[in-house]
């Protein structure tokens, strides 16, 4: 902290020397460096870094009143984001970053003209978005763009900026050296962060004729107006690659501090005035000393109400004011759950098995076991007047790729042809008969439910549903003429008789009943278990979901039908009992609640503890709940994790109720494979000196081929990376050996030499990757999923 040190002393100097209060602007390297003091020692309008304008005085705790009005605040400058952005870029410490955060946004509430306005625009400058996820709002400016107008704006030519970005790695990076080579006549006016914002909307929302031009327009006329260090991160966030680890994750917590640092701030100033004001004629004189701090269990509460309100409503724009009025406090009166605003999802957390996973919940806690869908996770808003929107986990809107899961929803919640503003053609989803699968049950389809187990239950009434908030699984699935669902089941009713009676069932006997893909009830392989007739559908791999088209799609135009597993009506707290009144025309095939078996354990589990393990608490169960692809456990009785508020990067220590049990997390179920390094890409940003990714095969020994697996860049340490570059360095060649399989173009090939052990998720089909190629596909070639 001695340049701290060095810093404040220099500050004030400054300040005594131009004998006035009014403290002069440090240096934006000096600012950099402030914002990375400790908040205690943080002075938002001394330090701050300040062009076209300098802040508000700061809070007067003399005994004497002044009289001279307050000076007006001025615009937010983008330099004092990009200080922000250098300073989270300067240290890998997290306290650190968090003060730095913390400071900056002190100084936006205490310097601003209009804080509630440059607020939410410094907060999406330093996340590198421009809008709310769930907007859709991309930039879309490509390297090239950007490069050709740091060409002009800089004179350097295309040869140099490609020397400079092999060298470097970094876009961001390439401008700072060029623009350090280049020097103006006159400053530009500065860029400020209300107005840049609104700028990079503008150019996001530019299309037509000519949309390629205007835009390197656009971004020639931004980079000549950047000063010292903000073309840097001003091109970076052009490119959608700030690089500095600030997320929604990191600022939420920091907002929280600092309003509440702002207000206790302005509170002992108003008191302090009060106080001066009453003693004047008075022989009393009154002294003041400046607030402390909150303390760190105000501090942190303050962050965490944040941080639970942004999940309810992740929006800036909604988020800022209502802090701003009425304080961390006041959240969460003000923000709440509404349909069409997608909720941040709970991710479970990984169980290493059966055993860990009852662990993690705590002894004896009741819990709710779930099939993990392999689908897409999908939030699915029904608002009033029959418009349903969709939205991904990571709350983008995906709406206009699933007209068909609107149209199912819609007829699930019983309200029929009622058509929305999410297509026109969502409405034919209810056109009544029999044999079109995207229309709700009729009176003579049974409902699919065993003792125990939570499936479908048909509510008597039905009831249309005015508005909803699901967290379902979209799973690709095939439906069956009725023959073949008979013969399913006549095929699992053989089975399971055969077990009752304790005979080995036929080879063969079985396969009909699980119905491909299908699991349990869902995909037939359940029905010898309990009787149940079997569904005329089968589940299908997410491979075969993941050829639907990620745009916009008619629905006549979808390839892969879908059935809409519903895990939770959110709110959590009584949802299971809740989701048939919701949706009353659920119908198999379409759109089914979650399979799910309720666990009452009789008494606490006897589990070993693993070494360095602690041993865990009835009363604080620590998965989390939501993030499936269906997370498999979850406490039955909804805790205080389990509810709608809940994250996937909770504070440690916080309740949570959901874990995950994977087969590539246990032990005894994980596989590894040997494969081979035959190409690879070089490394960006960090990795600029090293290969990354890798691109791996395996051997065929029939064809005597190198077949490519994967592209692999995952579980490699620092280390591992500096001696593969030198390893496989020496082992370049200048094109593919002649048996070499693959569709992948990496930028150099390697002589295999070299055999690494590799994990995965599961194997898949690949257009790219051709390992077994021709024996799983006419086509494709497998490929291995989420490699380490």
């Amino acid at each position: 902290m001695g340049g701290g040190s060095a810093l404040e002393t220099s500050a004030a100097a400054a300040a005594t020397a131009a004998g006035t209060a009014t403290p002069v602007a440090p240096s934006w390297e000096e600012a950099q460096r402030a914002l990375l003091l400790p908040p205690s020692r943080y002075d938002p309008l001394r330090h701050a870094c300040w062009a076209g304008g300098r802040p508000a005085p700061a809070p007067s705790y003399s005994s004497t009143p002044t009289t001279t009005p307050a000076a007006a605040g001025g615009p937010t400058p983008y330099a004092h984001v990009a200080a922000c952005l250098a300073a989270l870029e300067s240290t890998t410490k997290r306290l650190a970053k968090e003060d730095a955060l913390t400071n900056a946004f002190r100084a936006v509430l205490a310097g601003a003209a209009d804080p509630r306005v440059d607020l939410v625009a410094v907060l999406y400058l330093l996340t590198g978005r421009i809008g709310p996820e769930y907007e859709r709002l991309e930039l879309n400016v490509g390297g090239a763009t950007v490069g050709a107008a740091l060409g002009a704006a800089t004179g350097a030519s295309g040869a140099r900026l490609k020397q400079l970005y092999r060298e470097l790695g970094d876009l961001g990076d390439v401008a700072q050296a060029c623009r350090r080579t280049q020097s103006t006549l006159v400053a530009p006016a500065p860029l400020l962060a209300g107005r840049l914002l609104a700028q990079l909307r503008a150019l996001a929302a530019d299309k037509g004729t000519g949309v390629a031009a205007r835009r390197q327009a656009a971004v020639l006329g931004l980079l000549r107006a950047c000063r010292e260090g903000e073309v840097k991160y001003l091109t970076r966030t052009l490119i959608s690659n700030l690089r500095v680890g600030a997320n929604w994750r990191s600022v939420l917590g920091p907002l929280g501090r600092a309003v509440l640092i702002h207000r206790r701030t302005q509170a002992a100033a108003a008191a302090a005035a009060s106080s001066a004001a009453a003693a004047v004629g008075s022989s009393a004189s009154v002294s003041a000393a400046p607030p402390p701090l909150p303390s760190k269990a105000e501090l942190d509460a303050a962050a965490s109400a944040v941080v639970a309100a942004y999940h309810l409503c992740p929006c800036f724009e909604l988020l800022v004011p209502a802090l701003l009025e009425d304080g961390p406090e006041g959240l969460e009166r003000r923000c709440v759950l509404t349909p069409g605003v997608p909720l941040k999802p709970m991710l479970a957390r990984i169980c290493g098995g059966v055993a860990d996973g009852l662990r993690q919940l705590g002894p004896g806690a009741p819990f709710l076991a779930e099939y993990k869908y392999d689908g897409v996770r999908a939030q699915i808003h029904l608002l009033p007047g029959g418009q349903v929107r969709i939205f991904s986990r990571n709350c983008e809107d995906r709406t206009e790729a699933f007209p068909d899961v609107c149209a199912l929803v819609r007829a699930a919640a019983g309200l029929g042809a009622t058509g929305g503003a999410d297509g026109p053609e969502a409405a034919a989803g209810a056109r009544a008969g029999d044999g079109d699968p995207r229309v709700g049950p009729s009176a003579r389809e049974p409902p699919s439910a065993t003792p125990r187990r939570h499936h479908q239950q048909q509510p008597t009434a039905a009831t249309a549903t005015v508005s909803l908030v699901l967290d379902a699984e979209v799973v690709a699935v095939e439906w069956v003429a009725a023959e073949a669902a008979l013969a399913m089941a006549a095929a699992a009713a053989k089975a399971a008789a055969a077990a009752e009676a304790g005979v080995p069932a036929e080879e063969g006997g079985e396969g009909d009943g699980e119905g491909g893909d299908g699991e349990g009830p869902d995909g037939g392989r359940g029905a010898g278990g309990g009787g149940c007739v079997a569904p005329p559908y089968r589940l299908r791999a997410f491979q075969e979901l993941a050829t639907r088209s990620r745009g916009q799609v008619a629905e006549h135009e979808v390839t892969v039908q879908v059935c809409v597993f519903v895990f939770d009506l959110l709110p959590l707290r009584e949802r299971r009992s809740l989701l048939p009144a919701a949706l009353p025309r659920m119908s198999p095939g379409r759109v089914m609640t979650a399979t799910a078996v309720e666990v009452q354990p009789t008494e606490p589990p006897q589990l070993q503890q693993q070494p360095g393990q602690q041993q865990a608490g009835g009363a604080a169960p620590a998965g989390r709940r939501g993030g499936r692809k269906g997370p498999p456990a979850a406490e039955a009785q909804g805790g205080a994790g389990a509810g709608a508020s809940g994250s996937d990067e909770e504070e440690e220590g916080e309740e949570a109720a959901g874990g995950a049990i994977k087969r590539d997390y246990c032990e005894g179920l994980r596989d590894s494979v040997d494969v081979v390094p035959i190409g690879a890409w070089y490394g960006q940003g960090r990795k600029v000196k090293w290969f990354s990714p890798f691109l791996l095969a395996v051997y065929d020994p029939v064809s005597e081929t190198f077949q490519s697996l994967c592209r692999c860049m995952s579980g490699f340490s620092d280390e591992f990376y500096t001696a593969a570059r030198e390893r496989l360095g020496a082992q370049i060649i200048p094109g593919p050996k002649p048996y070499y399989d693959t569709g992948e173009r990496p930028s150099v090939w390697f002589e295999p030499t070299e055999v690494w052990e590799l994990r995965g998720a599961d194997l898949t089909l690949s257009p790219v990757h051709r390992a077994a190629a021709g024996r799983l596909h006419p086509g494709r070639g497998v490929g291995l999923r989420f490699p380490r």
